[in-house]
Parts: C-alpha cells; structure tokens; sequence
C-alpha cells in the first residue's frame, strides 16, 4: 500500500513510524518544513507548502498514492480533503467543515449548544465590542477570552486573580475587535473549567468510532517563552482522576459531537478526532476539539497500539472499523518534550548532539518537529518517548533518553500529576 504524509509534526512523525511498521506499505511524505526523522522512513518526499494541493496532487501521482493521512491542521482547515475526494483519492482527514471544530472555537460551542451535548461551559460570542466588554464586566468566574472564526488561533486567558482585571480584559477584547475581518468576526468569551487536563482520541469511518487511552496532559510555559505539552497514560488506559464513568462520559460527547455535525450538516466525519477536556468539580468539561491527530495524543496512543496502523487506515478508508478488533499494550506511556529557546540568533548557537546508542540502549524513542525561533531558521522540538509497567518506569526512562540527548537552551520538564520541575539539558 503506498501512503502520502502530509504533515511534518511530532505527530506526522509518530504516524510515520507506526506506518513504516508494515513492510508492505511504502510511505511517502509532503512537509511544509524538513523533518529528518520522517524523512528516513520515506521512499520519497516533498517540501512545500501544504496548501499548494496541485503540488501535491502530482506528487502524488506520480508515485500512484493511494491512500493520503494527513496531520496537518492548515491542510485540512483550507480544503485539502474537497480537492482530493474530487480527484478520487481516498484520504483520511477532515472535510474544511468538520475541521472547523477546531480552526472556529464559535463553531464547536454553537454546535454544541444547539445539540444540548454536555461537557460545554458557560459562553458567550459576541460580534459587538460593547456587548463584549458588558458580559466581562459582569463576570464572577476566570475566563478565556479568543477570536471566533476560521484560523483564529489567538487567545488569552485570564485565570485566578487576572479575571478581576477588567481593564485587562476589555484591553484584550479592544484588540480583537480592532483586527476583525470576515475570517474573525468577532470574540468568544467562556469560563475557565477547574480540574485535570486530558485528551481522548477516536478513530471513526463515519460509521463505527473506536477510542483509544486516555491521554493526561501537562501543558506548561517553558523558560525564554517556549510553550510544550507533555503527555502519559497508565496501563489500564484510565488515569488517577479519570474513573471508567468519566471516560465514558468523555467518549459520549465526542460521539454526540459527530452526530450533531451529520444530523444539522450532513457532514460524516472520518478520521482522527481528539477531545481536550478537564475532569474537576464541575465534571467531565471539552475544552477544545483537534481534528488533525495532534499532539501529544497521537504520540503517547500509538506507542502502545498493538494493531497494525496501516490496517487501521486502510480500514478507515474501506469504511470497514466494524472488521477491526484494536489491541493496546497494557503498558504506560509518557513522553517528554525538550524546547529550545526561542532567543537564539544563529543555528550555530543550538547545535544538538544526540547518542543513538544510547536511546537505542534506554529502549526511548525519540521524535522531532521543527520549530522557527526566528524568521531565519528552524530548529527541532524532540520529545522522547517511553513505556513502563507503570507511569514512573516511563518516566525514568524518559529521563535516561533525555541523558542522550545534548544541547545549550534545551529545557525539558517531568510529565506527572507532582509540580513541575524544569530543568536544562
């Protein structure tokens, strides 16, 4: 089976070894930056923007592709699914409106909303600057506040104390309304859940939806402004504050989610879908939605899948899950991210030097994506990843393959439930 890549992530990474797994499948890639590590597992890839489908389309051709996974969230938000399901080839991947669960926050709450699906905190989308400011000024809750509307990545929250700051806020809001167009119309406003953080995956066919472990998340602000998400999962697939009520829980607003898009918009959803959600007093709450196999979901799900992910893939776009029978190792997983900072000047300020041997040794594996620190140049996020009997083994493995690798500015963190503890490699 020949397979194109579209994607260049950490993720599109981990999807790239659990492809390359199958002997019989011959991986190709197109990236938007280089990732060498994806790179060495493919007979052939292209660089270049993953917009430009036509570029794409004859790549593809010409090495008679067959089957397109894309990890690529700006891919699928401008349409690469249309372009391709047009042309006849098979892809899993978003429609441009499915996707807009994750690129148009307003989008997934309205859904929400309008379907009575739980797990949706208190909101508000205004497109008026002072009904806005009016809802901020009468607020007794820590808030987020982002942009509504395609693309709109943008967001601020204001937690703790912070959301006492009108001032700040309508400050924020100002700016929102000041750069609006017709991709960002306006501004989303909800309350801050309290609890945990998690993800939980699914994989569907349209017709049949499988999910995979629960996936805890420690996502933390790195020294010199590096953001990273770290992430583990226990070897019963649960996790300490997540009961098998509230795993439930989570999988049924995902699946009624999928259904609110086929029953108002005739959408069938195929692909990888991760929920974001917090499991604290308040109960099982979604946070955001992320249609593209994102990490570090997709990187601490597949390093104890059992199952042949090219099988899956295959499955998926035979519309065929309801054959498939998943296995998961009963294993832990955690996977640590090492960040550089983001005040270097040159690449020869960050070189990296990494002991092959010894990662091999630690049984660690070890992922990359690019990142630009500046306009000039990318350098490489690694995360190493690992599994245990138990989330402490994986951790001190991780910890043992972070050992191999070296560099001046790489900053790394545990992942657990304890305080962060960062540290410099």
């Amino acid at each position: 089976m020949r397979v194109l890549l579209i994607g260049c992530s950490a993720g599109a990474h981990a999807l790239a070894k659990a492809l390359a797994l199958n002997r019989n499948t011959m991986l190709y890639a197109c990236m938007e930056y280089m990732n060498h590590g994806i790179a060495e597992l493919c007979v052939d890839y292209q660089l270049g923007s993953v917009r430009n489908f036509e570029a794409m389309e004859h790549f593809a051709g010409k090495h008679q592709v067959e089957i397109l996974v894309v990890n690529s969230e700006a891919a699928l938000q401008n349409g690469i699914w249309h372009h391709f399901y047009e042309k006849g080839v098979i892809l899993i991947g978003s429609s441009s409106l499915c996707s807009s669960l994750s690129a148009d926050h307003g989008f997934l709450r309205r859904l929400m909303r309008k379907n009575q699906v739980d797990g949706c905190p208190d909101f508000g989308i205004f497109y008026e600057k002072n009904e806005a400011i009016g809802y901020l000024r009468n607020a007794k809750t820590p808030l987020l506040i982002k942009p509504t509307g395609i693309l709109a990545d943008a967001c601020k929250q204001f937690p703790g104390k912070e959301w006492m700051d009108t001032a700040g806020m309508v400050k924020y809001v100002e700016e929102i309304f000041s750069n609006c167009d017709d991709m960002t119309p306006g501004v989303i406003i909800e309350e801050i859940p309290r609890g945990n953080f998690f993800s939980l995956q699914i994989i569907t066919d349209g017709k049949v939806i499988i999910p995979f472990p629960a996936v805890g998340l420690k996502c933390e602000k790195a020294a010199e402004g590096s953001d990273f998400c770290g992430g583990w999962t226990e070897p019963n697939h649960l996790l300490p504050f997540l009961d098998h009520y509230g795993y439930d829980k989570s999988l049924e607003i995902l699946r009624r989610i999928i259904h609110g898009l086929k029953e108002q918009y005739s959408e069938n959803f195929k692909g990888i879908l991760s929920g974001r959600f917090v499991a604290g007093p308040d109960g099982i709450v979604l946070t955001e939605i992320k249609t593209n196999g994102s990490d570090p979901e997709i990187i601490n799900a597949l390093a104890v899948l059992q199952t042949d992910f090219s099988i899956i893939c295959k499955a998926i776009a035979e519309e065929k899950l309801a054959e498939l029978q998943l296995e998961f190792h009963t294993l832990a997983t955690s996977s640590w991210y090492l960040v550089p900072r983001m005040d270097l000047e040159t690449p020869d300020q960050q070189k990296v030097v990494v002991d092959l041997q010894g990662l091999q040794k630690s049984g660690v594996q070890l992922l990359q994506s690019p990142v630009f620190l500046n306009d000039q140049f990318p350098q490489p996020i690694f995360v190493v990843v690992a599994r245990g009997i138990s989330h402490e083994e994986a951790n001190e493995k991780c910890l043992e393959g972070i050992s191999c690798i070296s560099g001046k500015g790489l900053y790394y963190q545990k992942v657990s439930l304890e305080e962060p503890s960062r540290q410099e490699s």
